[in-house]
């Protein structure tokens, strides 16, 4: 939703309106047409329109391919819409676009109802380590996720450092190597992406426990991180209960060897 809204506030430079609908929605044949995949039952349909400045019909088809954008220069990753199509496709659902140009963009994600009354969650048990006085370092170039995670490992009782891209973060873990428990690393970030900063993570410190977090699904940079030996990997979007649990994790293997 933060992505959408974020590209419809871009199509607007001298203003507009921004709408978000949800809605149940009932496949009729036609979408089974469309969308081979889709089932015969509810979906969530989850709508969000501007009126800003809409897009050409000829570049529409490419508009969820990553590093795509219709931006200038240095104002946009084209990451936005493919993350949010990746997203989408993860949770079984389905997304589809329109635009006129000179009257605004509809973006349509479908996503699968539940069909039975939710269940409560049983309560998780507390992990096994606590987090108290550990000092991990958020490496990542989205400021609300920052923000977002930092407020809660402080809430948990972390010292926590941040760094919005790879090479901020490399000087950073050079000063304080020694007092950093663990990273918790993007992959796709400008000035040095999430790859190039683990290598040299691991040449400070080889036995430093990193964490890689991102929103694409398991791509080449992040397997090769993973090889290269990060200790685990969480897909965004995650709740504050998978971060805990993925950092105990990782900070337990490491108290037990």
């Amino acid at each position: 939703i933060i992505n959408l809204c974020v590209n419809a506030r871009d199509a607007m430079p001298e203003g507009g309106e921004i709408s978000i609908r949800t809605e149940l929605f009932a496949p009729d044949q036609a979408f089974l047409d469309q969308h081979p995949d889709a089932k015969q039952k509810p979906y969530v349909l989850l709508t969000v329109e501007d009126t800003g400045c809409g897009i050409n019909e000829k570049i529409l088809p490419r508009i969820f391919d990553p590093f795509f954008t219709t931006k200038e220069v240095g104002k946009g990753t084209g990451l936005g819409l493919a993350m949010v199509y990746g997203i989408v496709q993860n949770h079984e659902g389905f997304c589809t676009i329109a635009s006129t140009p000179g009257r605004g963009t509809t973006v349509k994600i479908y996503l699968p109802g539940i069909d039975r009354d939710a269940e409560k969650p049983a309560d998780s048990p507390s992990p096994s380590l606590s987090l108290a006085d550990k000092t991990i370092l958020i490496v990542d170039d989205e400021p609300m996720v920052v923000a977002m995670l930092k407020n809660h490992l402080e809430s948990v009782g972390c010292k926590v450092l941040t760094a919005e891209n790879g090479k901020v973060a490399v000087d950073m873990f050079q000063d304080n190597k020694d007092r950093i428990d663990l990273i918790i690393l993007d992959i796709n970030m400008p000035v040095m992406c999430g790859r190039d900063a683990y290598q040299h993570f691991i040449r400070i410190k080889p036995d430093i426990r990193v964490l890689v977090s991102t929103g694409y699904i398991m791509n080449e940079d992040t397997m090769e991180v993973l090889n290269m030996g990060a200790q685990g990997f969480l897909q965004k979007p995650y709740t504050m209960k998978d971060i805990n649990a993925r950092i105990t994790e990782i900070l337990s293997q490491d108290s037990a060897n």
